[in-house]
């Protein structure tokens, strides 16, 4: 009997290495490794040694980065689904495995959720944000990490980009800003606006960089299109276009006509303050948003299409009634969605696309086929994607001004020490500082208003007969 047991032992221990050595790709994907949980496809692909071995070289971020303990990490066998993968062995206290270096590791393969104890899907943590080589043998189901130096961080989005925070007229607005390696006197340079998904709303001013971070902190990229560039954070409480997340995300059940939301008031003040600057190109407003922030970046360019010269919407929507604008045609666009969106309906963009075709604009629609919600993991990695946004300036009217000077936007500006206010349709303003509190308020008289206000920075809200805020801001009268 005994010989039986070691028997069926020896036959299930070969079983189980072959069918290890028989996955042809692993992937490392977390928090802790630049790759994200989002979605299975950012993770990154480790290099086969011999059969069933890989190896990875590459920044691990550890405990240390004070981010909760939350960087983790664990590997991949298929980058199209969560499963098959491997994962560390249940530690009650933690839910993860703290890696002691330089010495094997047990890996347990995750096939079901009942294949490793409790069923649930663990991961490993560093002690210390390194550079690291990982080895991972499935035939042994074995991992070994050693530590090669630091951290390279020099493309680092949590680094490369800069925490900051804009005082708005609706509270603190927090976002991380890039500019150009070198900002040559005199020379302008391109606007670019990101707007995040669900996901990655709260307070901690780093959680927006997960997706599109990596696009602008390469370095290549940064030689290539110097641009300021910004990516705000939605507060928890917000959803982006709107104050409350849509019971539906079918863009025939959002709003036509409504109020300005918290969050994007904020970031067009933001945006307001920048375009106060010298050194941008008024000409050159780029503006892209992934799921909520594709909501978002519609919304933005619907209320305001004078500011931008391209939009790109990924798996987003609105309501079609407001692409009627023609005003709207003075913006390039570019929408992706997947097909097989399980989130985000894919007929708000094939809808979108079609008003903005009948409209007369410069438009183009990429539906990636078998692409879930994460449709943006295959946008981001096109060759096309940096440089068709950066080749758009904005269209001038067929009068040959600028859309902004030909259309009837809001416009504040200082005159003979009066501080002058002009829209046509506006009925009333109200001014406030940077301190959110309010200075004045009153009617406008055919659309115009001039005040006497002491020197400073205001923020000038106006309203129109349909509704809606147009703001801008207005720096040193």
């Amino acid at each position: 009997m005994k010989r039986l047991i070691l028997f069926f032992y020896a036959v299930w221990m070969a079983a189980g290495m072959s069918f290890g050595a028989e996955y042809e790709h692993l992937y490392i994907i977390g928090n802790g490794c630049d790759a994200g949980w989002g979605s299975p496809g950012d993770g990154i692909e480790m290099t086969p040694d011999v059969d069933g071995v890989f190896i990875w070289e590459g920044n691990l971020y550890g405990k240390d980065t004070g981010d909760n303990g939350n960087m983790r990490f664990k590997f991949l066998t298929n980058r199209t689904d969560w499963q098959p993968g491997y994962t560390c062995e249940y530690i009650e206290s933690t839910h993860h495995t703290l890696v002691t270096l330089g010495e094997e590791m047990k890996i347990y393969e995750y096939l079901t959720g009942s294949d490793i104890p409790n069923g649930h899907d663990f991961s490993f943590q560093v002690e210390e944000t390194a550079k690291y080589r990982v080895k991972v043998d499935l035939n042994a189901e074995t991992m070994v990490v050693t530590r090669l130096g630091d951290a390279d961080v020099s493309e680092d989005p949590a680094t490369v980009f800069t925490a900051e925070e804009f005082q708005a007229t609706g509270g603190v607005l927090k976002y991380r800003k890039l500019v150009p390696f070198s900002v040559e006197e005199g020379k302008t340079y391109p606007l670019v606006v990101f707007l995040h998904g669900k996901g990655e709303r709260g307070d901690n001013n780093s959680s927006q960089l997960a997706y599109a971070g990596t696009l602008f902190s390469k370095a290549e990229n940064r030689e290539a299109y110097p641009a300021y560039v910004l990516f705000p954070q939605c507060p928890s409480q917000y959803f982006g276009a709107f104050d409350e997340e849509p019971a539906s995300f079918d863009a025939t059940t959002f709003p036509e006509d409504y109020p300005i939301s918290k969050f994007n008031g904020m970031v067009k003040e933001l945006i307001d303050s920048y375009l106060q600057m010298d050194g941008i190109d008024k000409d050159r407003v780029y503006i892209f948003g992934l799921s909520m922030g594709g909501m978002a970046t519609y919304d933005l360019v619907c209320r305001f299409p004078e500011v931008f010269a391209a939009a790109v919407p990924l798996c987003g929507g609105v309501n079609a009634a407001r692409l009627e604008d023609e005003r709207l045609a003075q913006v390039y666009w570019r929408i992706f969605h997947g097909d097989a969106d399980g989130v985000v309906p894919v007929q708000n963009s094939r809808t979108a696309y079609e008003k903005l075709q009948a409209l007369g604009a410069d438009v183009e629609y990429i539906e990636v086929p078998g692409a879930d919600h994460f449709v943006w993991t295959p946008a981001f990695e096109r060759e096309d994607f940096l440089s068709w946004m950066f080749d758009k300036t904005r269209m001038k009217s067929s009068s040959g001004v600028s859309a902004e000077i030909a259309e009837t936007a809001l416009s504040v500006y200082s005159r003979e020490g009066r501080l002058a206010i002009r829209m046509v349709g506006g009925t009333a303003y109200e001014v406030y500082n940077l301190m959110g509190q309010i200075v004045t308020a009153g009617a406008l008289e055919n659309g115009e208003a001039d005040l006497s206000l002491a020197q400073g920075v205001y923020i000038v809200r106006v309203r129109t007969g349909a509704g809606r805020f147009c703001e801008r801001l207005t720096m040193n009268y």
